[in-house]
């Protein structure tokens, strides 16, 4: 999973919310306690634990931002049982 760094920010300071290409959904963690953030709420972490790493959100459930309990869609969404 790819770490989250300062350059993954746009000009305003802000991390994306969609994938540059594809624009599939991203979700920030933190890896020491497994919180999920949105992207407007990492962008606003400044306290502990730290936000480490980013990933888009394939398939599954959807996710609830640990700061906000916004959700986070998945861009495929729940796969089909066979």
């Amino acid at each position: 999973m790819p770490k989250v760094s300062e350059e993954l920010k746009n000009s305003k300071g802000k991390y994306p919310t969609n994938s540059y290409i594809g624009l599939y959904p991203l979700y920030y963690f933190s890896e020491s306690t497994g919180q999920v953030w949105c992207a407007d709420c990492a962008s606003q972490q400044d306290a502990e634990p730290p936000i480490t790493h980013y990933d888009i959100h394939w398939e599954g459930e959807s996710l609830y931002c640990d700061g906000c309990s916004n959700t986070i869609e998945s861009a495929y969404g729940i796969p089909e049982e066979e």
